[in-house]
């Protein structure tokens, strides 16, 4: 996901209803747990990003029908009605990047040549299970190698491939990955389904203890998962259940976690929640939940701890109409000790139909280690349907509240017809991100504006009269 640029142009002021204009679980009291059992030795498999974030079935299961012993492992590539998602299984530490990069794996001290075992698949025409094999000794890469699973087997079936070229010392260590799919250049397709068992190398004379080829051992892992977002894996623990809340029992808890790019560099990893998720196909982001707002104000509690005091988590909106994105809105939160409440303004220029709601735990672009260990909490997320409100002694697109010369240079004019009365009146200026940069008490009709110290761009008014938004609208400062 690319940094939100936030792009909002003119603004009208329309009467809605706002009754559905809700965050779904917005207090995260509602959570949803599951337990699913893993083969030892590779914890780091598709369980996880399926259920909390493609909300998805489990797709790495245990399975009684075995080669040999008591239980195979079953991988297998579903879907959540919307998107694929690929079955993968590895005793790496971590996925993200060029394989050639990753760490982890198990102690192995030999030199084999091969790798064997004994496989059923059922494969969707055109795609293949993988098999990745990596070797190192002293952390250095020494061997590479991939291989693929295919053909319609109801029975199990011998597999035996050769090391090319052959590993030019011992190893001390093995890192193994298995999909139901290539992943690797597709994102695979619905029902190939892998059973694998039995599974030693060849040309060696000893086996690595921590391995597990047989998957006769199995461990229990639980997953908490808030209803109505999406919270991905991102190499750490995605989203955590927390009682620090601001009210009632629960928060969400999102993280800043270690990752690596690409070519192996160490990187931070942003943690992030959505109510809605991305869908490889087209490319974009589905879901989220109604909302037809225009002008409106998402309210809600954070607590914000980074790891550097230059960093800054988010939590943005996407707004859409129709399936197509249609305006932002959004806001960067900055370190508090404890909750601090938060007001992120909305203005649209036409009634959406949805929204997205997205926050993460550092920004995009800090993504150097010293960013690692960024711990972001929210509560009590809602709406505050201004837009419902009504206009209190202002008309939308009258001509009582006008603004002048637009666009500005060093100063401008909010001129509000002399007939109102101004009623512990308050005029705010925000920018696009939301951002509060100026506010003002105003006791006089005619109310004028300094540039100060804002830079070129677009930015908002809420004129507040009587404890209701009177009049909001762009200015722009050339």
């Amino acid at each position: 996901m690319k940094k939100l640029v936030l792009l909002i142009s003119t603004v009208m002021i329309t009467v809605f209803t706002d009754a559905q204009n809700t965050v779904p679980n917005g207090g995260f009291e509602n959570w949803t747990s599951a337990v699913y059992n893993s083969p030892s030795s590779f914890m780091n498999n598709s369980n996880f990003q399926n259920f909390s974030y493609y909300h998805a079935p489990f797709n790495v299961t245990q399975s009684t029908d075995a080669f040999s012993g008591s239980y195979a492992v079953q991988i297998e590539t579903n879907t959540n009605g919307v998107d694929t998602c690929g079955g993968f299984m590895t005793n790496a530490n971590n996925t993200n990047g060029n394989p050639m990069t990753w760490t982890g794996g198990v102690p192995y001290n030999d030199q084999p040549t091969g790798i064997s075992g004994h496989y059923k698949y059922n494969v969707a025409a055109g795609d293949s299970a993988i098999m990745i094999l990596i070797f190192k000794n002293a952390g250095s890469t020494i061997g590479f190698y991939f291989f693929k699973i295919g053909g319609n087997y109801s029975n199990y079936q011998p597999f035996n491939f050769t090391l090319s070229p052959a590993l030019p010392m011992a190893a001390d260590t093995v890192i193994f990955a298995v999909a139901s799919s290539n992943l690797m250049n597709s994102h695979g397709s619905i029902g190939s389904t892998l059973l694998l068992d039995s599974v030693t190398f060849t040309g060696a004379a000893t086996q690595p203890a921590q391995f597990n080829g047989d998957f006769e051992t199995w461990q229990s892992q639980s997953i908490d998962s808030p209803d109505n977002w999406f919270t991905p894996f991102n190499g750490g623990t995605g989203s955590l259940q927390t009682a620090d809340a601001a009210s009632g029992n629960f928060a969400l808890q999102i993280e800043t976690v270690l990752g690596s790019n690409q070519n192996g560099v160490p990187k931070a990893n942003a943690g992030f929640a959505s109510t809605g998720t991305y869908v490889q196909s087209c490319n974009c982001m589905v879901g989220g939940s109604p909302f037809t707002g225009v002008v409106d104000t998402l309210a809600f509690s954070y607590k914000y701890t980074p790891a550097d005091p230059t960093d800054s988590a988010n939590v943005s909106l996407m707004f859409k109409a129709a399936g197509a994105s249609m305006g932002w809105a959004g806001g960067y939160l900055h370190a508090t000790n404890g909750y601090q409440y938060m007001e992120i303004p909305i203005y649209l220029f036409s009634s959406p139909d949805s929204v997205i709601i997205t926050a993460q735990s550092s920004n995009w672009a800090d993504s150097t280690v010293n960013f690692v260990g960024a711990v972001l909490k929210l509560d009590d997320m809602h709406f505050k349907g201004s837009s419902s409100v009504g206009i209190a002694n202002f008309k939308a697109n009258s001509n009582e509240v006008s603004f002048y010369p637009n666009p500005m240079n060093q100063t401008g004019n909010l001129e509000i017809n002399s007939s109102i009365s101004l009623n512990d009146a308050q005029l705010r200026i925000v920018d696009v991100l939301g951002r509060t940069v100026s506010t003002m008490e105003v006791t006089k009709h005619n109310v004028v504006i300094n540039r100060n110290n804002m830079v070129s761009g677009i930015y908002f008014y809420e004129l507040m009269n009587n404890g209701k938004v009177a009049s909001t609208g762009k200015i722009v400062i050339q």
